[in-house]
């Protein structure tokens, strides 16, 4: 393996599961956090066991550190903003949680059923519980992100309605 080798102009020396090893003594330090943040944690981990010099090794595990706290928050916050309600009433349910006492009515084209119908056949699902599973679904991800951008001061306007 040459020691020239560059991914992203980033110098490497091998391969972690698929991902390339910043090469850190060959990158001045400020150009750490460029390419530790290119690479999945348990890379940047193996970048820094691969340091030959031991005093750089609190420096690194210090960036690794901040860096993988930012993603634990970059993913938490991804969480936040993603619902995941709870899942619709089954067959199993009680009579009184399978009850329906409003009913909502669309129209779809020829072609828009059929790709309603194909989508449901590959989730082993009927047509029509297909479109109550993604109404309710998109419902609660519309009320989730209305909430999320209230609470961050963004005013809690849902893209693409109408303002009053």
């Amino acid at each position: 393996m040459s020691s020239e080798q560059t991914h992203n102009g980033i110098p490497f020396r091998g391969w972690h599961y698929g991902h390339p090893i910043p090469d850190l003594e060959r990158l001045s330090e400020d150009r750490w956090p460029e390419a530790l943040r290119q690479v999945p944690s348990d890379v940047r981990w193996t970048a820094a066991r691969r340091l030959a010099r031991p005093e750089d090794a609190p420096k690194v595990v210090a960036l690794i550190l901040d860096i993988d706290g930012e993603d634990a928050a970059r993913r938490k916050a991804l969480d936040r903003a993603v619902a995941f309600p709870p899942p619709l009433p089954g067959a199993r349910a009680p009579a009184r949680a399978r009850r329906r006492q409003r009913q909502i009515n669309f129209r779809l084209t020829a072609d828009e059923h059929d790709r309603v119908a194909e989508a449901a056949t590959l989730l082993g699902m009927k047509p029509t519980a297909f479109a109550r599973l993604l109404t309710l679904r998109g419902t609660w991800q519309v009320i989730a992100e209305a909430q999320l951008g209230s609470r961050d001061g963004q005013g809690g306007d849902v893209p693409g309605t109408p303002r009053g």
